[in-house]
């Protein structure tokens, strides 16, 4: 006898690598979302002129967390992940996108 979840685990795996267009179109809005927000975090740096060393270490951790994030959403996509690895990646576009306001907000000044 099999449960539910165990049968929507099973429904929502990715056969051979194949997934799902609407994956697909997700994951290509969450990574293309996440991009911008990180580039437009790297270029506010050099508009408002603000080239301190806190400043600049804070655009490299993004830029590296922005690249293991784009990594974990290309092996997803190539079906490397399970499906219950979708929900985390979700959690890390918000997180990424929250640390990029926070990030603009202390480089901007106010």
């Amino acid at each position: 006898m099999t449960s539910n979840s165990a049968y929507a685990d099973l429904v929502d795996r990715p056969l051979f690598g194949e997934t799902r267009s609407l994956d697909r179109i997700s994951f290509i809005i969450i990574t293309a979302l996440t991009t911008v927000f990180v580039l437009a975090t790297f270029v506010g740096m050099f508009l408002f002129k603000h080239f301190s060393g806190t400043h600049i270490f804070l655009n490299i951790c993004l830029i590296l967390l922005l690249g293991s994030h784009l990594c974990l959403a290309f092996w997803y996509r190539s079906g490397e992940l399970e499906p219950r690895f979708r929900n985390m990646l979700f959690f890390n576009t918000a997180v990424i996108i929250l640390l990029c306001i926070c990030a603009n907000l202390i480089i901007s000044g106010k």
